[in-house]
């Protein structure tokens, strides 16, 4: 009895200070870390490349939520500048190689939850040629997405006459790397250049539902699938009293998106963005009659009503510059509507939208950090919370032998 008692007082002393320790330390990996980003809800990952260049080796470690090093690995990417896909939606991220297809192909390495690394690829040929299409560099990637059951591909291919655009999906499930795909509703080039029609945007995934929507025929129309890409019932909803502005849209995010506005300068244009997050359906668009952001949320009789009110409107022009920016922390999502450089912001949680300060969201430091949102920091310190407290680590001291993080003085 002595004995037990003795061995549970000297775990209680050595687990304190990991609890309570104002710093939380550790060794550095295999090559001197120089990036980290936020896993929500799962902690925080520490990772480099190899620095002499010879390797495309990518060493890699998950700091948890309770101050621990669950795993370190390394990744072994096919090509130079891989591309990190990751949400809290998923218990996998990825590394893409490739957003152009290489041999037919798409190839990618996972990791989950466990640490676990597989490397694949996804034949692409073998997509279009279910389809009927043979020519794969007529394939254009628009997004990459990680979704709670699967990791999503949406593709779009113009047809030999030009007169469609074919909007694919490709699904590849978390568990087993299983490929399904489906193809969703045509694009029509002509309704696009008349502004009667957009390209579909990724609206969210919840539970084992993926949407996309766009705007159609003075509606807005979701398009829904599985995770084995079998198509739900669609939504289809229309607004009234509403004049939308053709607008650039951003998504602070790790999806494809996010680096192909960066990389290759192509930042989706639509007269606005269907949302699908917790279950809600929201529509949000610049608005030309009133001059500013508005945001729609189905009601219980189907119909897509304004629930924000309008805040900062841009001055009486006869064309009108728009830009939304969506940044996703967990299961709220900030809107930041900019009209002429008029901007206003709203937080959506569940089915309230609450108006707050545009000047305080620092979307470079939240797309890779989404817990800095919550302790208003707008500087370079990386947030890490440890047993629901925030640390910090400046990223200059990644290099250092042994990291520190230190708890934030609120």
């Amino acid at each position: 009895m002595i004995k037990s008692i003795h061995t549970l007082l000297f775990i209680v002393i050595i687990t304190l200070p990991t609890i309570y320790s104002q710093t939380i330390e550790f060794p550095n990996g295999k090559f001197p870390f120089t990036q980290t980003v936020e896993w929500s809800g799962r902690g925080s990952l520490f990772y480099a490349s190899d620095p002499s260049g010879k390797t495309e080796e990518i060493n890699i470690c998950l700091l948890n939520q309770t101050g621990v090093i669950d795993w370190t690995r390394s990744v072994y990417p096919k090509a130079k500048g891989t591309h990190l896909i990751l949400s809290g939606m998923a218990d996998y991220f990825y590394f893409v190689d490739d957003f152009v297809p290489v041999n037919n192909a798409i190839r990618y390495n996972q990791v989950n939850i466990s640490g676990s690394v597989t490397p694949t690829k996804v034949d692409l040929l073998n997509v279009i040629s279910s389809y009927k299409y043979r020519n794969i560099v007529d394939l254009v990637l628009k997004d990459v997405i990680s979704t709670p059951k699967s990791l999503v591909f949406y593709f779009q291919l113009t047809t030999p006459d030009k007169t469609a655009i074919e909007n694919i999906f490709v699904s590849i499930t978390h568990h087993n790397n299983r490929v399904y795909h489906c193809k969703g509703p045509v694009s029509h080039p002509d309704l696009i250049s008349q502004g009667k029609e957009d390209a579909f945007v990724f609206s969210g995934a919840f539970e084992d539902a993926i949407s996309f929507s766009r705007f159609a025929g003075g509606a807005v129309e979701f398009f829904s699938f599985s995770s084995k890409a079998e198509p739900l019932v669609g939504h289809t909803y229309k607004i009234t009293g509403a004049d939308a502005i053709s607008s650039k849209i951003h998504f602070v995010s790790l999806n494809g998106s996010a680096y192909i506005e960066k990389e290759m300068k192509r930042i989706a244009t639509a007269y606005g963005k269907g949302i699908f997050v917790n279950g809600y359906f929201y529509y949000v668009m610049n608005d030309a009659k009133d001059r500013c952001l508005k945001i729609f949320r189905r009601d219980d009789k189907g119909n897509l009503v304004q629930i924000n009110t309008c805040e900062n409107p841009a001055k009486s022009a006869k064309k009108y510059s728009g830009d939304i920016t969506f940044i996703s922390l967990g299961e709220k999502l900030i809107v930041i509507g900019d009209i002429d450089k008029s901007v206003s912001a709203f937080e959506i949680l569940n089915d309230k939208v609450t108006s707050i300060d545009a000047a305080k969201v620092n979307k470079d430091i939240i797309q890779r950090n989404p817990s800095s949102f919550y302790v208003g920091n707008n500087s370079s310190r990386f947030i890490h919370y440890i047993n629901g407290a925030p640390y910090y680590v400046d990223p200059s001291d990644l290099t250092q032998a042994i990291i520190s993080l230190k708890k934030l003085d609120k």
